[in-house]
Parts: structure tokens; C-alpha cells; sequence
């Protein structure tokens, strides 16, 4: 008599050849130079190694974790099966990464957003290209970081990605500085006006290049007050004086900058380091009263001052005859005895109180210093944002 034993179908043991299959496929689309890392924390264990298909950033953030040893309680809840939701909470991960596929992680993930708004609205704004998914996180985070959500969200939509090898000078650097983009982003937002310049605001329907152009300007209007402060320019180099129905009144402090690049509606107010260094001098050229031209003279090409920049509203050009009065404005101050030192340029240092006050507001709501913009003045910081 034979006694008839069940054999289980062929199917039964099926569903594991696939997922083997699949999750080996998972762990090969991690970037080659993670790989490494990712498959020896995955081959710990079958739930660590499951997170390749369910949440593949969550095992790159635990094998690539911001800081050392943070994510051994993430693997441990893992270990002990855990919701995912709770892993990721603990392991710095956002839950909306959850369908980023492994090609898009390549160094450690900064912290990044993840209120309900901000899940629900990133989804209009995810890279293009997975490929470009550790470029697209970076600008996201420092974004974040930064600024804030809503300006993050805005990075996530309009930042470029890369830059062409074709593209000028102007348009490679319209894809740099997207941490002072943030910056003044950040400040049109939440900084009191009457501690910073006027900038042109910030709009979530701004496009990057007009953003970038704005931030530049904002930038530029910073160094006015910060190297002039609430004073007065000590030598003006000339005296103002009247030539052929044309005056020339020196522009002696901030206040007098800003007004005359309010009324002539040109750059002149980003002329606050070279005012400074005594690189320039500056003059508000008018005829019975009214601001008719800025004139902008310096001394690098010789011992004397001399033309550097004469322009009408908008930077239009003048009439013949405005030359010939400044130049002969300029040439009647022209004596033996001029002490030509008074032209030499200088090195100038921000006021460390104006510093202070423009930034405090912004160091107090992040509750931190951060390394780019320190405590004491660094406006070479600026230009490296």
C-alpha cells in the first residue's frame, strides 16, 4: 500500500524567485560608488535588504546617514518590523522620496521638508530625470535650509539642473548663487524693511532668471550701507562748483546715493565698496535744480581724477555741452600744490554694527550662525553664495 504524500506545486515556490530577482535589480540601479555600502548593510538583513523595493531612500539614508550612528535606531526599528512611516520619521527620510527610484541618491540627504502641504504640492515639481535627482534634493535642502518651504517649493520647480558648455559668462552665472537667491528670497518675506535695502520682492511666479537678476541687485544695494553706514564721506576729492549753467554736488553718504539712484533709476547705489576703497567719487549733476546726470570720476589710470562715467537718467547718454562743462568743472580744480595722495585707493572694512543689525533678524529666526554668514562683517561671503 503506498501512502500518497502531497506535493506542493511548482507555483508555490515561484513568488521567490522573482522577488530575489527583483530585488537584486534594485540593488545593481544604486549608483556604482554607493553600491558598496548599500549592499552590505542590506545583506544584514532580509527587511533591510526588502527596503531596496519598498522605500529605496530610506536604505541609502541609513547606509549613507547624515550624521555617524544615527541610523542605528532606524535599523533597528526596521529589524523589528516597524511601519515604514515610523523608519523613515526616524531616519530623516521625507515620506513623499518614497517612490524616488535608488538612481536618485548619490551623497547623504540633507534635511529636507515634509508637511502635508508640502508632500502634496512637491509632486507637480519632481526632477524630469532621476539622474538628476541628487542635484534637484541638494538645491531643495539648501533651500530649505536657508529660506523656507514655500521657497524651497518654488528651487524645486524653477532651479536649473545643469549648465550647457555653450552657455556666456552672464548665463553660467544665472545657474550659480542659489544660496543668495534663498537669502533674499527669505528677507522679502519675513525682514523688517527699514533694516535691509528695498529689493525687488520675491514672487512664487517669478521665473529663475529674473530671480537671480534681483538677488545680484540686492546684493550690490547691501554694500552701500554696510560700508558707508550713517556717515558722511570724510573727502569728496573736488569741490562742488557751477560751469555753464551745469552744478556738481558731491554725493557725501548713503542717503544721498540712494536718492539719486531713486530719481535716475540706474545702478549708482551699488557703488558702496568703491566709494569705500576711494576707488570712486560720485556727483549729482543738475541744471536749475533738477537732477540732469550722475557723474562718477576715478583716479586709476593716474595721479588726477578723471571721467569715468557720465549718464543721464537710465543711463542715457548727454548732450555734448554736459561734456565740455564737466570738463572744464573738472580741469578748474586742477592747482600746483594738489596733494594727489588723497586719490590713492584703500582697503575699506564693513561696519560691523551695521553687519549685525541687517542679519540679526535672520540669525534669530534660525536660531543659529550659520558659517556663511558669519558674526563678524564678510562681505566676500556674499559673493561666495
Amino acid at each position: 500500500m503506498f501512502t500518497q504524500i502531497a506535493r506542493a506545486p511548482e507555483s508555490a515556490t515561484a513568488p521567490a524567485r522573482p522577488r530575489a530577482a527583483l530585488l537584486e535589480s534594485r540593488l545593481s540601479n544604486f549608483r556604482a560608488e554607493v553600491q558598496p555600502r548599500v549592499r552590505a548593510l542590506a545583506a544584514e538583513h532580509n527587511w533591510i535588504a526588502d527596503l531596496a523595493i519598498s522605500f529605496p531612500a530610506v536604505l541609502f539614508a541609513l547606509a549613507f546617514p547624515r550624521q555617524r550612528g544615527a541610523s542605528e535606531e532606524a535599523t533597528r526599528l526596521v529589524i523589528n518590523g516597524a511601519p515604514l512611516a515610523a523608519v523613515a520619521q526616524n531616519a530623516g527620510v521625507p515620506l513623499w522620496l518614497r517612490n524616488f527610484p535608488p538612481e536618485a541618491f548619490e551623497t547623504p540627504l540633507l534635511a529636507l521638508p515634509d508637511s502635508p502641504d508640502f508632500r502634496r504640492r512637491i509632486a507637480n515639481h519632481l526632477p524630469k530625470s532621476w539622474r538628476a535627482a541628487p542635484t534637484w534634493l541638494d538645491h531643495v535642502a539648501k533651500a530649505t535650509e536657508t529660506a523656507d518651504e514655500e521657497i524651497a517649493l518654488w528651487f524645486a520647480r524653477e532651479t536649473p539642473l545643469k549648465e550647457k558648455r555653450t552657455k556666456t559668462y552672464k548665463q553660467r552665472v544665472q545657474n550659480q548663487h542659489r544660496r543668495l537667491v534663498a537669502l533674499w528670497a527669505w528677507h522679502t518675506r519675513h525682514a523688517d524693511p527699514a533694516l535691509m535695502p528695498n529689493p525687488t520682492p520675491w514672487r512664487s511666479e517669478m521665473q529663475w532668471k529674473a530671480a537671480i537678476t534681483a538677488a545680484l541687485d540686492w546684493r550690490d544695494a547691501l554694500l552701500l550701507p554696510l560700508y558707508l553706514g550713517d556717515g558722511h564721506l570724510a573727502d569728496t576729492w573736488l569741490e562742488d562748483g557751477t560751469v555753464d549753467g551745469y552744478s556738481f554736488a558731491a554725493l557725501r553718504s548713503q542717503t544721498d546715493v540712494r536718492a539719486e539712484a531713486d530719481a535716475m533709476k540706474h545702478c549708482v547705489a551699488r557703488y558702496g565698496a568703491d566709494l569705500a576703497d576711494n576707488y570712486v567719487r560720485l556727483w549729482s549733476v543738475r541744471r536749475d535744480g533738477e537732477r540732469v546726470a550722475t557723474l562718477s570720476l576715478e583716479a586709476l589710470n593716474g595721479p588726477l581724477p578723471q571721467i569715468r562715467e557720465l549718464s543721464g537718467p537710465m543711463n542715457a547718454a548727454v548732450p555734448i555741452e554736459m561734456w565740455i562743462a564737466t570738463r572744464r568743472w573738472l580741469m578748474s580744480q586742477d592747482k600746483p600744490d594738489l596733494d594727489v595722495t588723497r586719490f590713492q585707493t584703500k582697503i575699506a572694512q564693513a561696519d560691523p554694527r551695521v553687519w549685525r543689525r541687517m542679519w540679526r533678524p535672520y540669525w534669530v529666526a534660525k536660531g543659529r550662525i550659520p558659517s556663511w554668514l558669519p558674526l563678524k562683517p564678510d562681505t566676500t561671503s556674499l559673493y561666495l553664495l
